[in-house]
């Protein structure tokens, strides 16, 4: 039986990047603390030369700085242990803020997704999904989700939903941020559009195979059709299943990398053309 599990993507690479690096302790612990990272726009565009600055949090005084490299990677001198704001400035992004706590002196290493609001990929050789590659019909529904309020989960995914829908999980589970079962709720109707994440991919099975299996095992609907298709430029298995109330209930299963997700949602509903604007604007956010 599948069961969910949670994701970590660590970045095993070390490099050296000029910083400057100033007084900014706030704790007992004087081990510095090394952080490192990259930066990436929502589609995985590594975003190079912006500037990150990290600062603390009770007064603001500035404690190191440092810039991106071309593949959007960087590194801080190891800091003291204490609770900070990174703050990162990049050409066309808005400005990008996050606390870090490095107090209980462990290494950090995080990517943090930026981008203006809406944001689609210069081209690149390294995007895989550009903008001259989108339909016409995602570019005109990319464009009325201008002012949606961005999600981003750190399994590795980002989508665009409404103002006024609600993000949440598992009833027992206070962050969706960091969970495998996330849902955005329409608060007029109650509508959901559920995103799970699976165990990763057998490295014995195709995409095809695979994706087969999950959505034959994590459902116990029959399924009316199966079609493949394909979400933010992967391939994708699309199954629509008979509900026991006669309703009809889509999934579309998708693997990036070694990781498997799937997208619940019901067609029979006024959401439906909400939830397909919102699929618009899902990426993955990490590199494969």
């Amino acid at each position: 039986m599948l069961r969910v599990v949670r994701f970590v993507l660590f970045l095993t690479s070390t490099f050296s990047l000029g910083v400057t690096f100033g007084q900014g302790k706030e704790s007992g612990n004087n081990t510095p603390v090394p952080y490192s990272g990259w930066v990436t726009a929502w589609c995985a565009h590594p975003v190079s030369n912006a500037v990150l600055t990290l600062v603390t949090a009770s007064s603001g005084k500035v404690v190191a700085t440092t810039r991106t490299d071309v593949d959007g990677e960087f590194a801080f001198s190891p800091v003291p242990p204490g609770k900070y704001i990174l703050r990162i400035q990049a050409s066309g992004a808005e400005l990008f803020e996050e606390p870090i706590d490095t107090s209980e002196g462990k290494n950090i290493e995080r990517e943090h997704v930026v981008g203006p609001d809406p944001i689609i990929c210069d081209a690149d050789p390294r995007v895989r999904y550009q903008k001259s590659q989108l339909p016409e019909s995602l570019n005109f529904v990319s464009e009325q989700t201008s002012g949606w309020k961005s999600f981003t989960n750190r399994g590795g995914w980002t989508m665009k939903f409404p103002p006024g829908w609600k993000v949440g999980s598992c009833d027992q589970c206070a962050d969706p941020t960091t969970e495998d079962l996330v849902t955005f709720a329409d608060p007029s109707s109650g509508d959901l559009m559920l995103i799970e994440a699976f165990i990763d991919k057998p490295d014995g099975q195709t995409v095809d195979q695979w994706l087969n299996e999950l959505s034959e095992t994590t459902t116990l609907n029959p399924a009316v059709t199966r079609e493949w298709t394909s979400l933010c430029g992967e391939r994708a298995l699309r199954v629509v299943n008979d509900s026991p109330d006669s309703t009809e209930s889509e999934s579309l299963y998708v693997v990036y990398g070694a990781k498997s997700f799937a997208v619940r949602m019901i067609r029979e509903t006024g959401a439906y053309p909400t939830f397909q604007q919102m699929l618009s604007t899902f990426a993955f956010t990490q590199r494969k």
